[in-house]
């Protein structure tokens, strides 16, 4: 069989794309050898060659222990060659900067602190997207977070927006920018908000028997109190209170908001579970002794 030679460039590759590009400087002390034992360094310039090849093929290896620590190989390091002669085959090795890691975890805040405790669950299908970068990384129901690796030439800020929510949970308002470099790990743990809501009528229950019948009026303006959280009643009647915490509450009502004479004969307990719910819970009025 016949002799060539196969020669090339060992680049720092700085876009990720294993293609030598204008700017992209070669990388010297580099050792590619042959199969046979025998191997050629690149220079100042990247640029190596091996000489008097046995073909018809030839196994050519880049020794990426050789390479600076920090890079680390963007294109196959062992590769079939065929060798050429008068003209050399051509044949790069890409070295980059090892990859940013951004690691997503999204949770049920269930107490609503910002910061997931040991029995706050992990939840999945949130979406966080990188529009500088192009990137999206969606969350999965499991203890590890998901880990994405996206290229980057040097360190940087990237702002990043919820695109996506498990249905019945709310982002946080306002993110600040993470902090991305390359060959570290950013973890980023995002609390959600399980919404959780009391609705209902409140109306003059005169019968008693705490169902709303027909022609019993229903309240405007009536304040609904849940916790920390406050609702007034529509034209309708209708209240809603939004956002509420989980575990036990009492609803109440502000005594001076509905008719004299009238109220609820003592709060009303309601039990909201950790995740999304909606919980429908009248609000009977009274004539209570004492309020005329």
């Amino acid at each position: 069989a016949g002799r060539g030679r196969v020669r090339g460039r060992v680049f720092l590759d700085r876009d990720g794309d294993a293609l030598p590009g204008p700017g992209e400087a070669g990388v010297s002390c580099v050792a590619v050898p042959l199969a046979d034992g025998r191997d050629a360094v690149t220079d100042d310039d990247g640029a190596y060659e091996l000489r008097r090849v046995p073909g018809p093929s030839a196994t050519v290896r880049l020794v990426a222990e050789t390479a600076p620590a920090h890079l680390r190989p963007t294109s196959p390091v062992v590769v079939e060659a065929a060798p050429g002669e008068p003209a050399a085959t051509s044949l790069d090795f890409g070295l980059g900067q090892p990859p940013a890691v951004l690691e997503l975890l999204a949770f049920n805040d269930v107490d609503g602190d910002g910061l997931r405790s040991g029995d706050e669950p992990p939840l999945g299908g949130a979406v966080v997207t990188l529009d500088d970068l192009g990137v999206a990384v969606g969350s999965e129901p499991a203890d590890e977070p998901v880990r994405r690796e996206i290229p980057l030439p040097a360190e940087r800020q990237a702002a990043w927006r919820v695109t996506a929510l498990p249905e019945g949970y709310r982002a946080p308002r306002g993110t600040e920018p993470v902090m991305l470099r390359p060959g570290r790990t950013t973890r980023l743990e995002l609390p959600l908000r399980a919404q959780r809501t009391i609705r209902g009528t409140v109306f003059l229950d005169a019968d008693g028997d705490g169902r709303r019948s027909p022609g019993e009026q229903t309240v405007e303006n009536a304040v609904v109190l849940a916790g920390r959280r406050v609702a007034r009643s529509d034209s309708e009647g209708r209240y809603r209170l939004l956002a509420l915490p989980a575990g036990a509450l009492e609803v109440e009502i502000r005594p001076e908001s509905v008719p004299p004479g009238w109220g609820l004969a003592r709060p009303l307990g309601v039990e909201l579970d950790d995740g999304p719910v909606e919980v429908e819970l009248p609000l009977p009025l009274r004539l209570l002794p004492g309020r005329n």
